[in-house]
């Protein structure tokens, strides 16, 4: 039927003002949690690659090693206390 509007028939109107949401700022990584975190994604490759492909016998267990290492300190590095009241929202 001509002259009938439908639900796909809807334009959203342009936006003027053009907003753009700011980037949040970022700050400086703990030097410890950046090598936390990168001994457990290094050590997790060099388990799989000492795994899969033939590497020296000591390859694999350096990778569990450093693995493990950096999973426990991310762990130990975990704020003891949290308030469980607070929503995280912040204005």
């Amino acid at each position: 039927m001509p002259g009938t509007d439908g639900p796909r028939d809807y334009e959203v109107a342009e936006d003027e003002e053009g907003f753009e949401e700011p980037d949040p700022p970022l700050g400086n990584p703990d030097p410890v949690t950046v090598l936390a975190w990168l001994a457990l994604g290094v050590g997790i490759l060099a388990v799989f690659v000492g795994v899969a492909a033939s590497t020296p016998g000591w390859v694999a267990p350096l990778g569990v090693i450093l693995a493990v290492g950096g999973l426990v300190t991310l762990f130990v590095r975990l704020p003891e206390h949290t308030d469980r009241d607070d929503d995280g929202a912040q204005v």
